[in-house]
């Protein structure tokens, strides 16, 4: 994911813009953004009176962090338990029921690695 701009340089792209000193072409080449980014940013200062970026889109998280504790806590307790196992779990102590993509991802990114194989009958004997 691409973060935005900081503000200090928002602010100076409209300064430049403003003053009668650079053309936006100027502006844009010397701060290496595009002409549009210019553009939208001086229209946001007139508009809005501020240049702060704005919340990226996209849904929110299912599983909060006081979510994650809770699971990191239970794998320590419970290594050995499989992801669709920690789906179910999860659902009854929190009632966030998720799917097993959502529970690897929520392991990724509290930093925990597993491997973990469902049991199966042997096929030899």
């Amino acid at each position: 994911m691409v973060a935005p701009y900081s503000i200090d340089l928002r602010e100076r792209i409209v300064e430049q813009s403003i003053s009668s000193e650079f053309t936006n072409q100027e502006v844009a080449d010397l701060n290496f953004v595009s002409i549009s980014t210019v553009k939208r940013y001086k229209c946001l200062q007139a508009q809005h009176g501020n240049l702060e970026a704005k919340k990226p889109p996209g849904r929110p998280p299912k599983l909060e962090d006081k979510d994650l504790n809770q699971l990191e806590k239970y794998i320590e307790e419970q290594p050995d338990a499989t992801l669709e196992f920690l789906c179910k779990i999860l659902g009854k102590k929190t009632g966030k029921n998720v799917s097993v993509p959502t529970m690897y991802r929520a392991i990724t990114k509290i930093n925990i690695s597993r491997k973990k194989k469902p049991v199966r009958p042997r096929t030899r004997p």
